[in-house]
């Protein structure tokens, strides 16, 4: 940065200058109220109709946002039924990293906790719906759901070690 200052202002010019000609917040916005209006059903359209890898089995339509591409696909009720699973599985997820009592292990559960948090709620991207995110957001749930398990063993295997020196 120190280097090359002229091209780090470019750079951060060109940033403010995409983001005024075209706002993530309105796109996003926009994106909602096409998607609701052009829903079929309250229960959506079909699953993978706004899966461009689905559109040998029928129409398909480009949506570029995550949660309006859900509010078309299971409608309403199923945007109300995947954001209460992923805020449950978040909320869970964050008392479960608290409850840690291993330095180490809550570490490692306050990394993952901040990757399901922002993967989660994350409109601008599919991170739940392609490979490999969406793979490494279940997994590394079920870990941090099992580091108190880890957390526990580890305090068993302190504890034999003190009473064998003993």
């Amino acid at each position: 940065m120190l280097a090359y200052p002229t091209v780090v202002q470019e750079r951060i010019d060109s940033f403010f200058g995409r983001w005024d000609a075209s706002p993530p917040q309105e796109f996003i916005v926009q994106q909602f109220e096409e998607n609701w209006k052009n829903v079929d059903t309250p229960i959506g359209s079909g699953l993978g109709r706004a899966t461009n890898s689905a559109r040998s089995l029928g129409s398909t339509k480009l949506v570029e946002t995550y949660y309006p591409k859900v509010l078309y696909e299971v409608g309403i009720v199923g945007l109300l039924g995947f954001l209460s699973l992923v805020t449950t599985l978040t909320i869970t997820a964050f008392k479960t990293y608290r409850s840690i009592k291993n330095r180490n292990f809550r570490t490692y559960g306050a990394a993952l906790w901040v990757f399901i948090l922002f993967i989660s709620y994350n409109t601008y991207y599919y991170p739940l719906d392609v490979d490999p995110v969406a793979v490494y957001y279940w997994f590394f749930a079920g870990v941090l759901f099992k580091l108190p398990v880890l957390d526990k063993q580890e305090k068993k295997n302190e504890e034999l070690l003190e009473s064998d020196q003993l």
